[in-house]
């Protein structure tokens, strides 16, 4: 996920926008997290990583993130 970054005035440290769809310290979407546990319902959590793209540790943490979540 890709957002912008811009420098304090004041100190010339950089931050990030507040984005209110991705959680702090995420890189997928709210609605893609919870389109991967829909996924799960129908499908062993490999072959969601697999057709998604991603690691069996990335689905595993993205359960635990919207379980945590909601």
């Amino acid at each position: 996920m890709r957002c912008s970054q811009f420098k304090c005035l004041t100190c010339g440290k950089p931050f990030s926008e507040p984005l209110n769809f991705v959680g702090k310290r995420r890189k997928h979407t709210d609605r893609f997290c919870k389109a991967m546990v829909q996924q799960l319902i129908h499908n062993d959590a490999h072959n969601v990583a697999m057709n998604n793209g991603l690691t069996d540790e990335e689905v595993a943490s993205i359960v635990k993130y919207i379980a945590k979540k909601t």
